[in-house]
């Protein structure tokens, strides 16, 4: 499998903190704190502090990022460069989650930050026509019978580990075809996967509140996009 058959389509980076009810106060702070990732205006959600505490309260935005601040959490969605080669695309996570994690800290104190995420999408080109990434992906990950003459239309393998490094990383698994533009030669087709890891069961192992520094978690996915993918497909692109 070349590096240029994988590419990250888009990232969203989380940053859980203990709740803060009165979140939605603090547009202000929110601004100077995220300056550097996104130097915009913030809006407010106008969502009351008595609903949902998931649900937005702060978006701050740009045309490529966008910041949402929840009572609970603070998320940064990226769109990735297509351009740019994986190794790019990996280092522009992880200086990206850098940030992120510094100006939480700063938005709301090191002794509220909890746990950090990554939830990725990214697309894993194959040589197979359209019509066979589906039949491939169920003899490969599921053993299932099926009646002669049934056509598999649609396969999504899902699983979730809890890793040694005291991670949770959960890898969905589906078709991926991208309609090419009329100059190309033929449309991209292959493999999507979400995936998904965050450092909970590390946060939640500790019997005082500590700061958990996001690096396992930069790591897992930096050896997932470029060693443990490999186990996964293995001779599927040939």
């Amino acid at each position: 499998m070349k590096s240029n058959k994988r590419s990250i389509l888009d990232v969203a980076l989380i940053i859980s903190f203990n709740q803060d009810n009165f979140v939605r106060l603090k547009q202000s702070k929110a601004e100077e704190s995220y300056k550097n990732i996104i130097d915009k205006p913030s809006t407010n959600s106008n969502v009351a502090d008595t609903q949902n505490p998931s649900l937005p309260r702060i978006y701050i935005k740009d045309e490529f990022k966008g910041i949402a601040i929840s009572q609970n959490s603070a998320q940064l969605a990226l769109i990735i460069d297509q351009s740019a080669d994986l190794g790019k695309q990996i280092e522009t996570v992880s200086a990206s989650i850098d940030s992120m994690f510094q100006d939480t800290i700063n938005f709301q104190g090191d002794t509220n930050i909890k746990d950090t995420g990554i939830i990725a999408s990214i697309s894993v080109s194959s040589n197979k026509k359209p019509e066979e990434i589906s039949p491939y992906m169920l003899n490969t990950f599921l053993n299932l019978e099926r009646q002669e003459g049934d056509n598999v239309v649609s396969v999504m393998f899902k699983t979730v580990f809890k890793t040694k490094e005291n991670l949770y990383m959960g890898i969905d698994i589906g078709p991926y075809i991208k309609n090419a533009p009329e100059t190309a030669e033929k449309s991209l087709t292959g493999y999507v996967i979400k995936l998904d890891i965050n450092n909970k069961p590390a946060v939640s192992a500790l019997k005082n509140p500590e700061l958990v520094k996001p690096d396992a978690v930069k790591a897992k996915f930096k050896s997932f996009l470029e060693e443990d993918i490999y186990k996964i497909f293995r001779n599927s692109l040939i």
